[in-house]
């Protein structure tokens, strides 16, 4: 568990790699390169990132230029985004603030499509997948993409919220207006998670 925490001036403010049952709470993230990222790193003893809550966090002026060294796992981390989840399971990310964060608020993404290393050690389920992203506020988010994004997703503009359209059960419960790929990604449905997943 971390909680009433501040993380600036870092490649991720924090990263959780291959861990389960977690909690990030009433913590700030802000002025590193990516603010939180959950990976599963290929070929570790324990082959998962899941079961994890991101409760009541700022995430805020993310978009540090990344220094870290090519072919590792800092390098995977895009520059400019407030969440950067890589085929984790089973995550909640409610009631956080994500504020100027340059490329995006979230990325979700699988891992081919993540940057990470050794990527020939995939385990047989490469995606995220139950993802509950919901009640969360969103302000001045993706004013420019960085390099790093723009190499990986080629003619995607910056935005609030990104997914690859991979995995299953992922879902994005929020309210106002988004720029989101794919288009429509988030549905108002009532406030409650359903268990059950529309993408128009």
């Amino acid at each position: 568990r971390v909680a009433a925490s501040d993380s600036f001036d870092n490649l991720a403010g924090i990263r959780v790699e291959n861990s389960d049952h977690f909690r990030i709470e009433d913590s700030s993230f802000y002025r590193n390169s990516t603010g939180i990222a959950l990976v599963s790193v290929p070929g570790r003893a324990k082959a998962r990132t899941e079961y994890g809550k991101l409760l009541y966090n700022r995430v805020q002026d993310n978009s540090r230029p990344s220094t870290a060294d090519p072919g590792t796992v800092d390098a995977a981390m895009i520059p400019g985004v407030g969440l950067y989840v890589a085929a984790a399971d089973h995550i909640e990310a409610a009631y956080n603030r994500f504020d100027r964060n340059a490329t995006y608020a979230g990325i979700t993404v699988n891992v081919m499509n993540s940057g990470l290393p050794d990527t020939d050690g995939l385990a047989a389920d490469s995606t995220t997948d139950h993802l509950y992203v919901h009640h969360n506020r969103y302000a001045d988010n993706g004013t420019e993409a960085s390099s790093e994004f723009q190499e990986r997703f080629p003619d995607q503009p910056a935005g609030d919220l990104y997914w690859d359209a991979t995995g299953e059960r992922n879902q994005w419960q929020e309210t106002g207006e988004f720029r989101t790929v794919p288009e429509k990604l988030v549905q108002q449905q009532g406030g409650a998670h359903t268990n059950v997943i529309h993408f128009v």
